[in-house]
């Protein structure tokens, strides 16, 4: 499993870096630069800024992706991995965003943790009903092969 968690790790980094370029160059100010201004101005440099929101937005995709692999345990609920690997989802989220300045304010943040909750629920739902209609497919080829057995096995 760590073996398996260390390769989404590495993706997870990669598509960090990559989603985090895309919507900040989307909501860019005008002056072009995908960063913060705040970050910026406590960085004091622009292409240090930029380099290490890249770094920690790789770290925020690995721990996302990384976690996946929790969803293999079988010792635990469905409902607790999900709450677990939301929560290592947001929890790196709110600390970056305070960190690089994507958010302005606490009232910021909570709307985007809360349209995070959204879109992870929605996911999550649409994997389980998928899942789930696997799972009843698979339950009636058992009760197929169970049905066609031999009627008297001991004979």
């Amino acid at each position: 499993m760590l073996k398996r968690s260390l390769k989404f790790a590495g993706f997870g980094f990669i598509l960090g870096i990559a989603v985090c370029s895309i919507i900040t160059i989307l909501t860019s100010d005008a002056s072009g630069v995908p960063a913060s201004v705040s970050f910026i101005e406590k960085i004091g440099s622009a292409k240090w800024a930029l380099l290490i929101q890249a770094l920690l937005s790789g770290v925020h995709g690995a721990i996302c992706m990384g976690t996946v692999t929790l969803y293999d345990t079988d010792r635990l609920p469905l409902t607790l991995v999900s709450a677990l690997h939301c929560a290592c989802c947001i929890v790196p989220f709110v600390i970056l965003s305070v960190l690089l300045g994507w958010t302005g304010s606490v009232a910021d943040t909570l709307i985007m943790v809360g349209i995070q909750l959204v879109a992870y629920f929605i996911v999550w739902l649409i994997m389980y009903s998928l899942y789930r209609k696997e799972i009843r497919e698979l339950n009636k080829i058992k009760d197929n092969i169970d049905n066609s057995g031999p009627e008297n096995p001991a004979e």
